[in-house]
């Protein structure tokens, strides 16, 4: 039976996080919802954790975790959740307003229509885009996309929006290597290389009100060297054996 446990790390979310939650919730189907597992952290804030436990209170009928992460940033915020969560399937969700409640709906009912396939949100086909991203962040971002469309398949025009659903046990199949933000998209990759069909819904990135981005430029950069690893790694060695 189809079911979705969310995954939300949580640092300094304070205005939106309620808001993004209570709105998933009303849009989604609850009875295909699992649970939902809060990742904290040492930085997660004291507002941040009051917001959780209103949720908890408020809705009392779904199963909402508060895990506090031991492994460093954000692999081990999702690698731990991995195998914490309970549902076929596992949707990596946040507070801020790049993902989107609505776009979560329209991933969670494709992904029941597509059970085994990766279903991932995508900024570059019909209905998707960029708001606030800047128009040279939004050329770069194109650039980079038409390259790992050479290197792994024209199917996919957006490998690397880590708003994304798929089966809870493809993830446990392959190894995490990275540490920071380029660990969501080496997990991307491996599960394009090992084969897993790839099923993508629109969404809009939008900036808003929100802090500098925790995934700077730099950060950016440390993408390269893993998509050319993870695309001429021999396919027995993505797999954690």
């Amino acid at each position: 039976m189809f079911s979705v446990s969310i995954i939300i790390p949580v640092t300094n979310e304070e205005k939106t996080l309620e808001n993004n939650v209570k709105k998933a919730i009303s849009l989604c189907n609850e009875e295909d919802i699992c649970e939902i597992i809060f990742v904290i952290w040492e930085k997660t804030t004291p507002l941040c954790l009051e917001i959780i436990d209103r949720l908890k209170k408020e809705y009392p009928l779904i199963s909402i975790v508060t895990h506090r992460q031991e492994m460093p940033k954000i692999r081990g915020a999702l690698y731990e959740s991995l195998f914490l969560a309970k549902g076929t399937h596992i949707a990596h969700f946040t507070g801020d307003p790049d993902t989107s409640p609505e776009v979560l709906a329209r991933l969670i009912e494709k992904s029941k229509q597509n059970p085994d396939s990766v279903v991932i949100a995508s900024r570059w086909i019909e209905g998707g885009g960029f708001e606030g991203y800047g128009k040279f962040n939004e050329i770069c971002n194109f650039a980079f996309q038409q390259m790992l469309r050479v290197l792994y398949g024209k199917d996919v025009h957006d490998y690397t929006y880590s708003f994304r659903i798929f089966p809870t046990e493809s993830m446990k199949k392959i190894t995490w290597d990275r540490e920071d933000f380029p660990v969501v998209l080496e997990n991307t990759l491996k599960l394009k290389r090992l084969g897993y069909e790839f099923v993508e819904v629109p969404a809009v990135w939008r900036m808003e009100n929100r802090e500098k981005s925790r995934n700077s430029f730099l950060l950016k950069l440390s993408y390269l060297p893993v998509v050319f690893k993870v695309r001429f790694t021999k396919k027995e060695n993505l797999t954690a054996g």
